[in-house]
């Protein structure tokens, strides 16, 4: 599939902790952000992803949750450290 070239601003702090978190996880920014934007796309008008954690907090069970939607919120935890 062609690819397009896209520019966004970030901040630095945040740039610098996506680099390391895709040197980690073999993979690249561009591809974390395609797949982030991908699943944002596809859950439009399903269940908040907030109220996804909270479901599972409640239940104490995250088994019910597909992997993408465990990958996912794994991706945003890792963003907001």
């Amino acid at each position: 599939m062609n690819k397009i070239k896209l520019t966004i601003s970030i901040r630095p702090d945040v740039a610098l902790e996506a680099k390391e978190w895709a040197k980690r996880n073999h993979t690249s920014i561009s591809s974390a952000f395609e797949l982030f934007l991908n699943e944002k796309v596809k859950n439009e008008g399903s269940v908040p992803s907030f109220a996804k954690q909270l479901l599972g907090i409640a239940k104490g069970k995250l088994s019910d949750l597909t992997d993408s939607e465990l990958k996912e919120l794994w991706m945003n935890d890792q963003l907001k450290k």
